[in-house]
């Protein structure tokens, strides 16, 4: 739905607004002398925060908040407020705007109500209750200017009363809209002789007339609003206390059942602007079209969103029925057949239109019980809705609706019609319409055509107006009565199971009924309510129906009642199960036979219930036996179940690891065990014919091939086995063979990532294990072969933490862990492998963070219980890292590390400092590829090019102030 946004009045002239509660809609303006804050109030002072010094005098109303957060003040009819004389309000230009924003209560006087007025006679609002109508009064040039508004206010409803003056005409506005036509008058100045420019607030000056009622706000300009700023105020007024984001727009409904059809064969123009209506229908039987015909058809217009309401059984006018008539006669005449009717079918009844739309006050309050909303028609609106504020409902809980009459018979213009949609989008209210039967060519009264009736849904539609059916206004408090409910029986007995000659009381639950029929079942009387004590005499199996009804609906329920002779119970029980794993929740079901009245349950783990059908859990592990006592008037009996529950441990997950998982025969193998859930006993099949019993065993395979492990671990909770795979190779003699993959004992927990590399490892040859994936800190690591293992992959895994394989850290700033495996285990010895290499790489961004000499980045192996420092190099650049090699003697468990240094200055000749025992590296170049380092990068002193800048900017700087 559209927004709409309303300008400040900013703009206009010299003006002051007197806001009781809420001043928003006034602003400061440099031509605006005077702004009143009623939010101030001391005492009896309400206080002016305009700096004028304007206070006004409080005689007792009183402040309150209303939903929005607004405050108001209440007048009880004998409050007031004053604004005294000043000079801001000392002037006589007879071009003015005042008006009021109020509500009145139906406890005011019989004759008059004063809302506002200066002096007694210059300017005056008022409520006339003789005629419900707001009058108004303007002295010019000593004459006075007086009329009234053409429609009638109610009580307990908020208006907005204005009146403008230009110097030559006079002006009423109800609530945005004119009301009359005004009254011509030309006059050079207001007031008398005997001129005040004081104003009063709630009464008149001299306390009389006073208000019983609410005043949001007051105000004035000195000049005549136009009639779209009068609308204006009363769109930011409105808003102002209503707390409702409902978009306006309209509800449009149909009268008579007789119009049923019509409606239903035009559904797709209203299907078209996704549009929904009320129907209002009298009796349906006794019509030219069939009932089952209509019911059909209001089945379509229900199923698209319609509302079905009453319009009265028989279509009588109820005012004139009332004056012979008692309301109790109307109502079971006229009101509740329309009810029971539509009901019947299925449609909920929230809405009442009155036929001929003729009613009375003493109608509405009859009706209000029974309906949410009611609806009438705008009496003496002529052919404009222009003319009326009661064609709109504004959200205030107003049961009562006036319908303005679409129908082309009725000669209101398409024009207005479109001027109301616009003014109830703009306010947020509901424009409410009404018309008949639906037809492309009018030819009689009580039509509309479907060219009017679309050009209405389309301008609705088109400009973001709401589709309300009048069930979704009234009234928001209403309760449907019970009679016109579902009605559901619902009671409960003291025992379903009794001694003959016992009481049972009968209690009733049931809703909406408005009678009950209690059949016991044993040929005694039925009773009248479900509320009664009842004796069953001879023992049997009787059946109690209780029937509750009411005008739309009824409803049944059953109860079995068992009788029998006077007996000690007999106690039995069963449940859900008997054995399970801790925590163990049991079902317990008590099958005792006979009449029982206590029920006494002992678990057998310290714990008792006294309810027939207990729940228990078990929590601790063990046999129980369960006991249950049941008793009633003549004795009681027990009966013990031994050791009936069971409660087991949870099962273990068998889980484990190996330190290798292939190599060369004979191949000594480590098993570790990590299964959870507290295993008791551990069996091991090794594949080759061994097992063992131990948690973690060491086993050596003497032949080649591949072997599938399997761990089954158990406790009393149950059992739990995992298989994995050990590959043995034939013995290495120093010829072909693979080298294989060597396992990794760090558990995998601990890896944050690792990479793979193969190479064929042949004696003689240098080999190289490149990692191009580039995930680890590892580049690539060398060495020359002294034995032949063939096809040989190497690991590395980057850890997350310190190896569970090394007990200490090593000594500086660690910059990460690492563990390098190649081959099989055993295979990268001092014997096997020679000039080792490991090239690395550590980030340029960890230097700088930890301010790290580059010269003490170190490459550590923890071998004989210890870490030792290996000889490492820089050996180059790029944007990103510095790249490292270093010498070992093997692989196993490393670390990278540094120093921290305040400041790093490298030798003039670009070579990297020593540290230690490291030297200057002689041997393999760095030849990593292009892809793995940036053919554009290229090795250079740190720094250079941002003193070359710094030294670039500084010239320029020195160059522009000489130019200068």
């Amino acid at each position: 739905m559209k927004s709409h946004k309303f300008d400040p009045y900013l703009k206009y002239g010299l003006f002051f607004m007197f806001m009781i509660g809420l001043a928003g809609t006034a602003c400061a303006d440099a031509n605006r002398p005077v702004y009143y804050n009623w939010y101030e109030d001391t005492e009896n002072t309400v206080i002016d925060n305009s700096g004028h010094g304007n206070n006004g005098i409080n005689y007792g109303s009183a402040t309150f908040t209303l939903p929005t957060g607004q405050t108001a003040r209440y007048f009880n009819g004998h409050n007031r407020i004053t604004i005294p004389e000043n000079k801001q309000l000392a002037y006589t230009d007879p071009h003015i705007t005042f008006g009021v924003f109020f509500r009145y209560d139906s406890s005011n006087p019989a004759d008059c109500t004063y809302l506002v007025s200066r002096s007694n006679n210059i300017c005056r609002l008022s409520i006339d209750h003789t005629d419900s109508k707001i009058k108004y009064e303007i002295c010019a040039d000593g004459h006075t200017i007086s009329g009234c508004s053409e429609c009638q206010v109610e009580p307990d409803e908020d208006y907005e009363a204005a009146v403008t003056y230009d110097g030559s005409h006079v002006q009423l506005y109800i609530n945005g809209i004119a009301s009359g036509k005004g009254v011509d008058y030309t006059a050079t100045s207001l007031g008398s002789d005997n001129n005040t420019n004081g104003w009063t607030i709630g009464s008149s000056p001299d306390s009389e007339y006073g208000l019983y009622g609410t005043i949001y706000s007051f105000y004035i300009y000195d000049r005549a609003l136009s009639s779209s700023e009068i609308l204006d105020l009363y769109v930011n007024d409105i808003h102002s206390i209503r707390d409702s984001n409902r978009p306006g727009g309209i509800a449009l409904s149909w009268d008579d059942t007789g119009n049923i059809d019509t409606c239903y064969r035009h559904l797709d123009i209203f299907r078209k602007y996704n549009a929904t209506c009320t129907m209002n229908v009298n009796k349906i039987s006794n019509r030219e079209i069939p009932a089952e015909t209509l019911v059909n058809e209001l089945d379509e217009l229900h199923s698209a969103g319609w509302e079905i309401a009453g319009h009265g059984y028989n279509h009588i006018n109820s005012r004139l029925f009332l004056i012979n008539n008692t309301s109790e006669e109307w109502l079971d005449q006229e009101v509740f057949p329309n009810i029971v009717e539509i009901t019947s079918y299925g449609y909920p009844v929230y809405t009442l239109t009155y036929p001929f739309s003729d009613r009375h006050p003493a109608s509405d309050a009859i009706l209000a019980p029974y309906f949410r909303t009611l609806r009438t028609g705008i009496p003496n609106y002529g052919q404009s809705i222009n003319q009326t504020p009661l064609a709109y409902y504004d959200w205030d809980g107003s049961r009562l609706l006036y319908g303005v009459e679409i129908d082309e018979s009725r000669g209101v213009s398409l024009e207005s019609i479109e001027y109301g949609i616009d003014y109830a989008i703009a306010t947020g209210n509901v424009l409410v319409l009404y018309g008949h039967t639906i037809t492309p060519n009018v030819t009689a009264e009580y039509q509309t055509s479907t060219a009017r009736l679309e050009a209405i849904l389309n301008y609705t539609y088109q400009h973001g107006g709401a589709f309300y059916n009048m069930g979704d206004l009234g009234n928001p408090s209403w309760v449907r009565p019970a009679r016109f409910s579902d009605a559901t029986a619902n009671f409960t007995v003291s025992a379903n199971h009794l001694f003959a000659g016992k009481n049972v009381t009968f209690t009733d639950y049931s809703t909406n009924q408005t009678t009950e029929s209690l059949d016991f079942g044993d040929g005694s009387p039925v009773s009248s309510t479900a509320n009664v004590n009842h004796t069953y005499i001879t023992p049997g199996i009787y059946t109690a129906n209780l029937t509750v009804t009411n005008d739309v609906s009824n409803d049944s329920m059953l109860q079995t009642i068992n009788v029998v002779e006077p007996a000690i119970p007999i106690a039995n029980f069963t449940s859900n199960c008997t054995t399970g794993h801790q925590p163990l929740s049991i079902a317990f079901e008590d099958t005792s036979t006979g009449v029982r009245t206590s029920w006494i349950w002992d678990f057998g783990d310290g714990n008792i219930s006294m309810i027939q059908n207990p729940e228990h859990e078990y929590s601790a592990t063990g046999s129980y036996s369960v006991t249950l006592t049941v008793a009633n008037d003549e004795g009681s009996n027990q009966t013990q179940k031994e050791n009936y529950i069971t409660v087991l441990p949870q099962p273990p997950s068998a889980d484990f690891y190996s330190d290798v998982t292939s190599g060369d025969a004979p191949l000594k193998v480590q098993f570790c065990d990590t299964s959870t859930g507290a295993p008791s006993s551990w069996n091991w099949d090794f594949g080759d014919g061994d097992t063992s019993t131990e948690k973690n065993p060491v086993h050596t395979y003497y032949k080649d091939g591949t072997f599938k492990v399997n761990l089954a671990v158990c406790n009393a909770g149950g059992t739990s086995s995992k298989t994995a795979t050990i590959t043995v190779d034939k013995e290495s003699n120093g010829g072909g063979g693979g080298g294989g993959a060597g396992g990794s004992p760090e558990p995998a927990e601990n890896v944050k990532v690792k990479e793979l590399s193969q190479a064929f490892v042949a004696n003689g040859n240098h080999v190289k294990f490149d990692f191009s994936k580039n995930v680890t800190d590892v580049v690539y690591l060398s060495f020359d072969a002294g034995k032949t293992a063939g096809k040989t992959t190497t690991i590395v895994e980057m850890l997350k933490n310190q190896s569970i394989l090394t007990p200490e850290a090593p000594e500086g700033e660690v910059y990460s862990f690492l563990n390098i495996w190649v081959g099989n285990s055993g295979y990268a010895t001092e014997k096997n492998i020679e000039n080792a290499i490991v090239c690395f790489r550590v980030k340029k961004s960890w230097i700088e963070d930890k301010n790290i000499a580059r010269s003490s980045v170190i490459l550590n192996r923890y071998s004989d219980k210890k870490w030792n420092e290996l000889p490492t190099y820089l050996l180059g650049e790029d944007n990103r890292y510095l790249y490292f090699t270093s010498e070992t003697q093997g692989f196993s468990q490393f670390a990278i590390t540094a120093k921290r240094t305040v400041i790093e200055i490298l030798p003039e000749n670009g070579e990297p400092e020593q540290n230690g025992n490291i030297e200057p590296y002689p041997g393999e170049e760095f030849n990593k590829t292009d892809k793995e380092i940036s053919r554009k990068e290229k090795f250079s002193m740190p720094g250079f090019k941002t003193v070359f800048c710094i030294f670039g900017l500084l010239g320029m700087y020195l160059f522009k102030r000489k130019s200068n």
